[in-house]
């Protein structure tokens, strides 16, 4: 019950600080030479926010699932798969949405690279929960063990992206899972 409970804590954290991100706008969204950045895609917005950790303002991240749309059932805006024309690379984590979409946002830009940013993670089954109870929970973002394997696949695909600036993003990446640790530390006190 007492680690249900610091779960449920944990998730109300993350979505406050995610949320309070997305609100102001994030350090990502720079508008003087937006146009010269290299640009990704991810599902959810959480993606957006260690994307934005780990590269600071060197990426300009779009979010294919809305702030409070269902990632189960969300279908993209015809903009949105306009947009998907920009991005280098597509950032999926295992959502719903992404095992009915993924094939056709692929297709709009075939030369978008494709990252699992939950490959490595062993997921648990999903019980009493709305989707499908014998399916894997797909809500890996909100474990911070998970976060780091979620920020270390990121890692790898930004760098690969832009080597220019490995380590610049390898720095980033580092105070991201210090703080996630702090954060975990903290909550499991």
């Amino acid at each position: 019950m007492y680690g249900c409970r610091l779960k449920k804590l944990l998730i109300l954290r993350v979505l406050f600080l995610s949320m309070i991100h997305i609100l102001a706008g994030g350090p990502g969204l720079v508008s003087a030479g937006a146009e010269d950045l290299r640009v990704v895609t991810v599902s959810i917005a959480p993606q957006k926010y260690f994307v934005e950790q780990i590269a600071g303002n060197r990426i300009r991240a779009l979010v294919m699932v809305e702030p409070g749309a269902n990632p189960a059932t969300y279908e993209p805006k015809p903009k949105q798969l306009g947009q998907v024309l920009e991005s280098q690379i597509y950032f999926t984590i295992g959502v719903p949405f992404e095992s009915v979409w993924l094939k056709q946002i692929a297709s709009v830009n075939p030369k978008m690279r494709i990252v699992r940013t939950d490959a490595g993670i062993r997921k648990t089954t999903l019980q009493g929960h709305a989707h499908d109870s014998s399916a894997a929970d797909p809500h890996v973002w909100l474990a911070p063990p998970h976060v780091k394997k979620i920020a270390e696949n990121m890692l790898s695909a930004l760098i690969d992206l832009d080597p220019i600036a490995a380590e610049s993003y390898r720095a980033n990446c580092r105070g991201f899972l210090a703080a996630v640790e702090a954060l975990d530390g903290e909550l499991t006190q």
